[in-house]
């Protein structure tokens, strides 16, 4: 009985330190994203070219993500992110990271589910380049920019889950130029590491730009 008791004592404090390593290893490296980002806001505010400022936002918005994610993260058995709490914080430090003139309208509706973090580090860093894209390239013809994000589990099997941001933009340019960015390229290649999908369309029922991403839900 006595080796039972100490046997179980030693698993515990071994289970206590495996998670303070993995906590400070997530505090770490959250710590060191949260100090790029800080050289690269004091960076943008030293150039006077709009697309370099922009540029250097753009890529301090893409480590914040990074950097939420990760201190969501800090227990070894909080494997996962909540998808609607997770989009709401997102759009909103997004939106409050552009120095924008007019004000911008940001409707989310959500199902309540979960990602596991090897895919919602891909999920989070796809739906912040497309807020952006809309704060940045949408201009109504009139009142404010509203964009709209939506994301669920489709119904049928396999599962999988589907986010779909929409602006009431111009819509994309005859050229499709916006669909050619750095951002948008950023996108579609964490779509394929996601092993789905992401289309960028003008929307059918309105003016406006729809971007549309797809893919497998993965469970632990």
């Amino acid at each position: 009985a006595q080796l039972s008791n100490q046997g179980q004592l030693h698993n515990r404090a071994l289970a206590r330190a495996r998670d303070l390593m993995f906590a400070e290893l997530q505090h770490r490296v959250s710590n060191n994203l949260a100090t790029v980002s800080a050289l690269l806001r004091l960076q943008s505010a030293r150039v006077s070219s709009p697309d370099a400022k922009q540029a250097l936002v753009a890529s301090m918005q893409r480590l914040n993500t990074v950097a939420r994610i990760q201190r969501s993260l800090y227990s070894p058995d909080a494997q996962e992110i909540e998808v609607d709490s997770f989009l709401s914080q997102l759009a909103a430090d997004t939106r409050d990271s552009f120095a924008m003139d007019a004000v911008a309208e940001i409707e989310i509706r959500a199902e309540k589910f979960r990602l596991v973090s090897d895919q919602a580090i891909p999920f989070g860093l796809i739906a912040s380049e497309m807020i952006m894209n809309a704060l940045e390239h949408a201009r109504p013809s009139e009142g404010p920019l509203h964009i709209e994000i939506a994301c669920h589990i489709s119904p049928a099997a396999p599962p999988s889950v589907r986010l779909r941001i929409t602006d009431n933009g111009a819509g994309l340019p005859p050229e499709t130029g916006a669909a050619k960015s750095l951002g948008v390229s950023i996108a579609q290649q964490f779509a394929r590491t996601l092993g789905g999908s992401l289309t960028i369309t003008n929307r059918q029922d309105r003016p406006g730009v729809a971007a549309e991403l797809q893919f497998p839900l993965a469970t632990l």
